[in-house]
């Protein structure tokens, strides 16, 4: 059975400012195309060792007659692949290389043997040895068909029960998110509407406050006004006062200079009355002595 291989040529077209940020190495034979800011095109080739920075570009001056473009290359590659894939004809598996036919065998027939422990043995993973009749009429060894190791890759059932389970978690998930949020709405609500009902609250409670107070403010006013006139009487009283105790304090002063000045005519007719009786009895006595003295006669 014939087999035909599909195999494009990979290049990589980014703009100057993209492949800045390219740090990696380039493999080899990578065709790497640089859009300029000023709408240029610059062409470099991966050599497998150096990055981006460090390639060098291919210059303008070079002759691209020696070289194919990428649509001449993908061609000569597809004729290519087409011719092997006309030549060669997979026969099928055998057990081991003796069991490989002799006769009736045709020029690119190939067949895929059952690899044994010898001279052809390379690696563990080796599942075929690869056998092609060639024009010399004679079995040829062409290199081994490696099994691959799918250890590390998910089967489809795996794959599809983990999604079946992302599914379910996802469903619970919504569900759960839905009920969550069928809650926050509910008590969303509840909060407005006990917010209204706070709101009404306050208001009629200030209301009322303000309905109590009216009257306690109009006492006050009155009781202010009382209070202003009773300050006005008090200070009209007061100078009353202190104008009573000014004349009191004159009359007092009045009354203790006339007591001082009554004290000391009180103390001059004392001394004129001393003197009077001293001058009595002097008398007196002289007028004794007298009349001693005419009795004595």
């Amino acid at each position: 059975m014939a087999q035909t291989m599909n195999v494009k040529i990979l290049q990589v077209t980014k703009t100057t400012a993209e492949w800045a940020s390219v740090n990696d190495v380039i493999s080899k034979g990578l065709l790497l195309v640089e859009l300029t800011a000023d709408g240029k095109t610059k062409i470099k080739v991966g050599n497998g060792v150096d990055t981006f920075a460090d390639l060098k570009y291919i210059e303008s001056a070079t002759d691209t007659s020696l070289y194919y473009t990428k649509n001449e290359t993908d061609t000569q590659i597809s004729e290519a692949i087409k011719a092997i894939g006309d030549m060669l004809v997979i026969k099928g598996v055998l057990d081991s290389k003796d069991a490989l036919p002799a006769s009736d065998n045709k020029v690119g027939d190939v067949y895929l043997v059952k690899p044994a422990d010898g001279d052809n043995a390379q690696s563990a993973n080796d599942s075929y040895e690869e056998y092609i009749w060639t024009s010399a009429d004679a079995w040829e060894f062409m290199g081994h068909a490696q099994q691959t190791d799918l250890t590390e890759y998910a089967k489809t059932t795996e794959v599809e029960a983990l999604v079946n389970a992302v599914d379910n978690k996802v469903t619970t998930l919504t569900a759960t998110v839905t009920e969550n949020k069928n809650a926050c709405d509910t008590a969303t609500k509840q909060v407005a509407d006990d917010l209204t009902a706070l709101t009404e609250t306050v208001a009629n409670n200030k209301k009322a406050a303000e309905d109590a107070l009216a009257p306690v403010s109009t006492k006050a006013d009155a009781n202010e006004t009382a209070i202003t006139e009773l300050t006005k009487t008090v200070e009209g009283n007061k100078t009353v006062a202190e104008t009573a105790i000014a004349d009191v304090d004159k009359k007092a002063d009045k009354n203790a200079t006339d007591i001082a000045t009554n004290t000391a005519s009180i103390a001059a007719n004392a001394q004129a009355l001393t003197d009077y009786k001293a001058e009595v009895e002097g008398a007196y006595v002289k007028y004794a002595d007298e009349l001693v003295l005419n009795c004595t006669l």
